[in-house]
């Protein structure tokens, strides 16, 4: 992941990987497809179907092709996902400072354009809510690191009061993005406790290397910010077709 700058407009390659989780998530939320015969034109125009037809009408038999086809998706009556991104901003953070609005705005746009909400918060010299994720991310966002981690706790508070966090029928995450150096703090510890009794895990993508001690359901060791994105796309796409089989059984 470059750093080219931040508080821009997202450049091409950024809108295709929103683009690419987005059509990911569709994708996991289709259960089966279905094939529409048509008499009129429009979608896909069958010749076989069409000479099959012919051949009937002239021997006068009754016609059962027709030359016209749609394909319906039919997809599981999924609620679209909720994720909570927690990033820390402290000053240990600050060789990542340039990562960090990226992987903000293609995880936040990549949920909106399926209907998903992702409400991210910041924690470094205090706690900050950067989206609640009802409205789009117009630019890439400038992200400053600076400060400590005390307010990671509130940082989690923040994003995950803003969604729909006990709703057993909606696919729901919650991540925190830290090189490690983060304190569990009695609110935070609270929080991940109380999501846990939802069903909602907590996952700590740990930049670098493990932390020595917080508060999650998983701990994730990656090298670069960038691989975040593929570790949030997975996880979603897992949750959205384990509900798309519970609904399909």
């Amino acid at each position: 992941m470059p750093d080219r700058g931040v508080d821009r407009p997202p450049l091409a390659d950024e809108v295709a990987q929103a683009r690419r989780y987005a059509t990911r998530m569709r994708q996991a939320i289709t259960v089966g497809t279905r094939t529409i015969a048509k008499r009129t034109p429009g979608g896909r125009f069958d010749g076989r179907a069409y000479a099959r037809s012919q051949a009937q009408r002239a021997h006068g038999w009754p016609v059962s092709t027709h030359p016209w086809q749609i394909t319906r998706h039919v997809h599981a009556p999924i609620e679209a996902p909720h994720v909570a991104l927690i990033i820390d901003t402290s000053g240990s953070m600050g060789a990542l400072e340039y990562a960090l609005g990226p992987l903000a705005w293609i995880i936040s746009d990549g949920l909106r354009q399926i209907g998903g909400r992702c409400a991210i918060a910041l924690f470094g010299s205090s706690a900050a809510l950067l989206s609640d994720g009802r409205r789009p991310l117009r630019l890439v966002p400038g992200i400053r690191t600076g400060g400590g981690t005390a307010f990671a706790g509130d940082a989690l508070v923040a994003a995950t009061d803003q969604l729909d966090m006990t709703n057993p029928h909606r696919p729901r995450l919650c991540y925190i993005a830290s090189d490690g150096g983060w304190y569990d703090t009695p609110a935070g510890v609270e929080r991940i406790r109380s999501l846990a009794e939802h069903d909602v895990p907590t996952i700590h993508i740990a930049i670098g290397c493990a932390p020595l001690s917080v508060e999650a359901d998983r701990i994730v060791v990656i090298s670069d910010p960038a691989d975040a994105l593929d570790r949030i796309a997975a996880d979603t796409v897992a949750a959205l077709r384990a509900a798309g089989r519970r609904r399909s059984h």
